[in-house]
């Protein structure tokens, strides 16, 4: 078989089971079990998990599929009457523009977006050859030309905010605090996952309805280790007392960020598979991941799309629906 990429369907994971040797083996007992971001092929494997990657513009055809129709139109709506920030916003994407000077000759006030903007300008001129140079009594070197992880996360957690505090209606909240999940398997085997932020609801920080998680480079370099390591991040989630409610569609949401692309990975949680992970006995189910993107933020039309899908999403967490 060629290099190794998650599986779509159950035929090709029983394939890739059988590469790797793995009948019999179980979740439960297989030894050792390395963290998310260290996993290996085998422990991602016999986590059950499907992997379905979609064009950005797919999602506009799932939208019922992830029980998002109604949400996306008080989306759409709050973002596109009164909002005059979040249209200077994608304008400044447009124009290719940065901040402007306050005062009363300011032609573009970005107000709350002016921090995720001046972030992605930032991610956006490493991409441009900009190389800073370090120097020092010794020598002088070039930094390397990409831009860092935590550069990316603060601009992907200033973007969701910026879309979300201010909208009527929201409850939850995105915040960058790094959290250190731990999924306890039977036969005490277990694994830490580390995410980057995630949403939560005002007054319950431990109560995750999405998780977000940073790269400093384009998703298609290291692209099967990035999706190995996300997934594992869900399955930690899942094995938490705060996991998504399970049969509801759409409750599983990653989003994450890798240089100046954003991907949302959305899944429904399936009793059957959470009994699999508890070591229950259960049918035989997947957790099927579906990986919608990239939305270019150096592209207002995509951006604007976007914001409307993150705003969707949270104003859902504030209705109950969860």
């Amino acid at each position: 078989m060629t290099a190794f990429a998650p599986p779509k369907d159950q035929e090709t994971w029983q394939e890739w089971i059988r590469y790797y040797n793995l009948d019999g083996e179980s979740l439960h007992t297989f030894r050792p079990l390395q963290s998310a971001s260290k996993a290996t092929v085998a422990q991602f494997l016999l986590c059950r998990i499907l992997h379905d990657p979609k064009p950005a513009a797919e999602f506009r055809r799932d939208i019922e599929l992830w029980g998002l129709t109604e949400h996306m139109t008080r989306a759409r709506q709050l973002l596109t009457v009164d909002y005059s920030e979040f249209d200077n916003y994608l304008t400044s994407i447009s124009q290719d523009s940065g901040v402007t000077y306050k005062g009363a000759d300011d032609t573009l006030p970005l107000g709350i977006f002016e921090l995720p903007r001046e972030c992605q300008r930032h991610i956006h001129d490493y991409g441009h050859g900009y190389t800073p140079r370090v120097t020092s009594h010794l020598h002088t070197e070039s930094v390397v030309p990409d831009a860092d992880e935590e550069s990316v996360n603060i601009a992907l957690v200033n973007l969701l905010q910026a879309i979300c505090l201010k909208v009527p209606g929201v409850m939850s909240r995105w915040v960058s605090t790094r959290l250190r999940l731990k999924a306890d398997f039977r036969d005490n085997n277990s694994f830490l996952a580390l995410v980057d932020g995630a949403l939560s609801i005002w007054g319950e920080p431990e109560k995750l309805y999405a998780l977000i998680e940073c790269k400093a480079r384009e998703l298609g370099i290291g692209l099967t280790k990035v999706l190995v390591q996300q997934a594992l991040e869900i399955v930690a989630w899942l094995m938490q007392k705060t996991r998504p409610a399970c049969a509801l569609p759409g409750r599983i949401l990653l989003v994450s960020q890798d240089r100046h692309e954003i991907f949302l990975t959305v899944g429904t949680l399936d009793r059957h598979y959470l009994s699999f992970l508890q070591g229950k006995p259960a049918p035989e189910r997947f957790l099927k991941l579906t990986v919608y993107g990239p939305w270019d933020t150096k592209v207002a039309l995509q951006m604007a799309y976007l914001a409307e899908v993150i705003l969707a999403f949270t104003l859902r967490v504030g209705t109950g629906e969860t």
